[in-house]
This record gives C-alpha cells, sequence and structure tokens, in this order.
C-alpha cells in the first residue's frame, strides 16, 4: 500500500512539474511572438505582421492576443471592418480584456458606427465602474453624435465628486450650449474660469456666452481681464472689441479691432466690424475701404454689401453704390437655382449623417422650389431607391426623370445630361420592373 501511495505522489508531482514547465513555455513563446509582432509594426511592416500572426494562429486559432495584434495591423492600415472582427473574435475568447473593448470601442467610432461604439463602451464600465475616464469617453462619443443630453448626463455626476476638473467642466459647458441653455453654460464655464483665469480659449467662450444672452458688459469684462495679463492676445482683442462695438463704443471698438489687425491675418469679421464701427461714426470713405476688404473675403454677405454701399454712395459715388445696393436685394432673395442647390447639398449632408428621412425633405423643399429641374427629380428618385427602401416611389421619379430629359433635349433648356446617367436610371427601372413582378 505504501508502494502504491508513493507512486500516485510521484505521478501527481511529475505531472504537475510538466503542466508547470508546458505553460511556461506556451507563456515564453507567447511572448517571443508578440515580440516580433511589435518588432513588425513599429518598422510600419503592418502587412508583413498581418500574415505572421496568420502563420501563428494557423496552429492556435484560439490565441486572443495574436488575434488582437492581427486586429491592432489591420487597423493601422485603415482595414477598420477587419479589424472589427479579429477584436471581436479576440473578445469572444477572452471577455474580461479591457484593451479588447477599448479597441472595438474606437474602431467603431472610426467607422462612424456611434450606436455600437456606445454599446461596447457600456462594457468597459460595467467591468470598471468606479474608473471614469471611461465614462469621460462614453460622454464624447455621445457628444460626437450629437446627443448632447446624455453626454451631459454621463459626466455630470463625475463634477459631482471632483468639481476642478477643469475638461469635466467644459464638456458639461459645451454641452449646455449646443442644447442653446445659455444660461447653464454659462454657469460651468464661470467654473472653468474660476480654475483657469487666463485660458484664452475659456475666456472666448465665456464672453461668446455673454454675448449670447446680450450680456455685453460681462462680455466685455471678461476679455478686459485677459488682456489685462495678455495684451497682444489678437482673438481676444478682436472679441473685446466687438463687446465695443455692440456697446456702441464705436471710437474704442475701432482702437482694439486696429490693434487685433496688427497682430493677426486679416479676416472677414475683423474688416467688418473695423468697417461697421467707422459707418456709425459716419466716417464712410474709410467705412467703404474696410467692408471693401470684407466683401472680397465673403461676396454673399448681404449686410456688408448693404453697408459697402451705403458707404460708397454718401462718399459721392452714387452709381457704384447703387449697383452693391442692387446687389444686397440678389443676395437677401437668392434666385431659384442657387436655393435649389441649397437644399440639394443640405440633403447630401444629412445622408451622411444617416438622416436620410431629413434628407428627403430638403430634396422635397428643392423640388416645391423647382419642380421642373431634373437634377432635383433625379435627386428625388435615387433618395427613394438607395436609402428609403421605397421602391415605388423611386419608379415614379425615375420614370418622371426620364420623360424630362425628353423634353429638356427638345427644348434646348438645359445642357443635356451624360448618356451614363440615363443608362443607369433605365438599369434602375428595369431592375425595379422585375422586383414588383417577382
Amino acid at each position: 500500500m505504501e508502494i502504491i501511495h508513493l507512486y500516485k505522489k510521484v505521478l501527481f508531482i511529475t505531472t504537475f512539474l510538466f503542466c508547470f514547465l508546458h505553460n511556461n513555455i506556451l507563456s515564453a513563446q507567447n511572448s517571443i511572438q508578440i515580440e516580433s509582432l511589435n518588432t513588425l509594426m513599429d518598422s510600419y511592416k503592418y502587412n508583413d505582421a498581418i500574415k505572421l500572426a496568420d502563420t501563428y494562429l494557423a496552429s492556435d486559432s484560439t490565441n486572443s492576443k495574436i488575434i488582437y495584434y492581427k486586429g491592432k495591423a489591420q487597423s493601422a492600415i485603415y482595414l477598420y471592418r477587419n479589424a472589427i472582427i479579429s477584436y471581436t473574435k479576440a473578445y469572444g475568447f477572452d471577455s474580461l480584456n479591457i484593451d479588447f473593448l477599448q479597441e472595438i470601442t474606437k474602431t467603431y467610432q472610426l467607422l462612424g458606427d456611434d450606436e455600437k461604439a456606445i454599446n461596447y463602451c457600456r462594457k468597459i464600465i460595467d467591468l470598471q465602474p468606479d474608473n471614469y475616464f471611461f465614462k469621460v469617453q462614453l460622454a464624447n462619443i455621445y457628444y460626437s453624435n450629437l446627443n448632447y443630453i446624455e453626454s451631459k448626463n454621463t459626466v455630470l455626476p463625475i463634477f459631482i465628486n471632483d468639481t476642478s476638473n477643469i475638461f469635466i467642466v467644459k464638456l458639461i459647458g459645451n454641452c449646455y450650449t449646443e442644447l442653446k441653455k445659455y444660461d447653464s453654460a454659462i454657469y460651468y464655464y464661470n467654473k472653468a474660469i474660476e480654475l483657469m483665469p487666463f485660458d484664452a480659449f475659456i475666456c472666448q467662450k465665456l464672453a461668446n456666452l455673454y454675448i449670447k444672452t446680450k450680456e455685453y458688459d460681462k462680455a466685455l469684462t471678461i476679455t478686459d481681464n485677459y488682456l489685462k495679463k495678455d495684451a497682444n492676445n489678437a482673438d481676444v482683442l478682436l472679441l473685446n472689441g466687438y463687446c465695443l462695438y455692440l456697446l456702441k463704443d464705436y471710437f474704442k471698438a475701432v482702437d482694439q479691432l486696429k490693434r487685433s489687425n496688427d497682430l493677426r491675418t486679416e479676416t472677414k469679421f475683423l474688416y467688418k466690424y473695423i468697417g461697421l464701427s467707422l459707418y456709425k461714426l459716419e466716417f464712410f470713405g474709410s467705412a467703404e475701404k474696410y467692408l471693401t476688404l470684407a466683401f472680397q473675403k465673403d461676396t454673399t454677405d448681404a449686410e456688408i454689401c448693404f453697408y459697402k454701399g451705403v458707404s460708397t454712395y454718401k462718399s459721392l459715388n452714387a452709381d457704384t453704390g447703387l449697383l452693391y445696393l442692387n446687389k444686397t436685394m440678389n443676395l437677401i432673395m437668392p434666385t431659384t437655382q442657387f436655393l435649389t442647390t441649397v437644399y440639394l447639398e443640405k440633403a447630401e449632408a444629412y445622408n451622411h449623417l444617416s438622416k436620410y428621412d431629413t434628407a428627403l425633405l430638403m430634396i422635397k423643399k428643392a423640388y416645391e422650389v423647382d419642380s421642373t429641374n431634373s437634377t432635383v427629380i433625379f435627386r428625388m428618385a435615387y433618395q427613394y431607391d438607395s436609402w428609403m427602401n421605397d421602391q415605388k416611389q423611386a419608379i415614379v421619379y425615375y420614370e418622371k426623370y426620364l420623360k424630362m430629359q425628353i423634353l429638356l433635349n427638345n427644348a434646348a433648356k438645359e445642357t443635356p445630361v451624360s448618356e451614363s446617367t440615363i443608362s443607369f436610371v433605365n438599369g434602375r427601372l428595369e431592375e425595379l420592373y422585375k422586383k414588383e413582378k417577382s
């Protein structure tokens, strides 16, 4: 019996030592493999790193760290969708790994899929509820997705526990600004300026908030206080001059704005308010000079055009003055073509934001402005076809587009579109007709 007991003991020790040594060997091998991948990635040889990772995974397909490094290499060469596949596979083998979750979150952000980024960021917070770094990350995702209420609500508890965190204070202030709750935004930016009284960005932000609430004297005080510390900050000087203009102290406004002009690159805003201040002082010749410079930077600004026109004719150049006043009327009442273009461009922007219903509304507004514009009709058809999945409406407008092209070509009203566009429409109609029959 003693021999059998001794044999079992020896067998146990031998097995333990074997497993221990085997695990150590595997761990060392894994470290060597990861070091090899890191060496390639540090040398920007990302494709080689991906190939090497695949070689390692051929013998051990469940090695989560190798899969993770493959994802990092894929992400480095902008293969974000491939990287997501690798990261989520690694996460499947190790669901407690924060690094895996963090890369998944960041990559979904890069892909513009904020909803999934938010979901994975929440998984990190569940694993580390006391780490506010990840809550701030979540708030930033909400903010970039224009969800300012959730962004604010995510970091407010952090602020309650740490009122000295300048980043949190500014983020809450920015959320309230975007929500147009300016009194609350002012409260938090006052907190921010207490923490960093001579930060130019905070100074300008708070001053602009006071301007929005028409508290021009407070905005002026904020900029005056900053300029006592840094009298040559061109941006704060510009804002200070603008506050003086709003308070109708035009002589001082001109002085501050010209000081800013000496220190900075000229801008439309700067020239405009030097010109308007001089106009208010009835120095029309000088005003016309600066308003001309402003108008050269933006020929669509109706206010500049108007005051330039008035300053010009009051400087005894009536013909030119009238020319700019007439131009002002065109700017205030845009042409049908311009208005149509604006709506179509807005529609494209909303499509990029995946707000397809709003994009369709913009196209409909363009159609209300000009129902005979073939480009608008095509865009309507394409919106229903590609983004709204409304085949019936797509057919209606594709057919209308083709009929419009026949009329336009006969009347020579517009420049004929490329044959490829007509070919595309005919091709899509054939496919849609087949889908209707099936």
